[in-house]
């Protein structure tokens, strides 16, 4: 996976519904909380995914197009 992709997970959980109109820094912390135990869904450079947060810190990367992918 590459880092925009994460970048992009990231902003997608954590702005843009509207009680979330403070821009505020995450720590480490924060983005671990937020993203532990659920799954993103977009595109980006190409197909639909999704992607699944365990809270033992394996993702798993899904798409249509391919077998799902985990990792750290």
């Amino acid at each position: 996976m590459t880092r925009a992709l994460l970048l992009a997970v990231l902003l997608a959980l954590v702005g843009g519904g509207p009680g979330s109109a403070e821009e505020r820094r995450l720590d480490a912390e924060a983005i671990a909380e937020a993203l532990t135990g659920n799954t993103a869904r977009g595109v980006a450079l190409g197909p639909e995914f999704l992607q699944f947060f365990d809270a033992s810190g394996v993702t798993t990367y899904i798409t249509r197009s391919a077998p799902p992918d985990r990792g750290l």
